[in-house]
């Protein structure tokens, strides 16, 4: 059985990056986006796509 994807966007703080970190803990591949780029490295870091 393939893993759930989900794609959240907003990810760098508040609520789309709780939403983010719900998904991952539930077995989700997580998709997340951000408008800075130093957010984004942050999330790659944190295992998001």
């Amino acid at each position: 059985m393939s893993q759930p994807v989900a794609f959240v966007t907003g990810c760098s703080s508040g609520i789309g990056r709780a939403l983010a970190d719900a998904f991952q803990r539930a077995g989700y591949r997580v998709w997340a986006s951000a408008r800075k780029e130093d957010d984004v490295r942050a999330l790659a870091e944190a295992g998001f796509q």
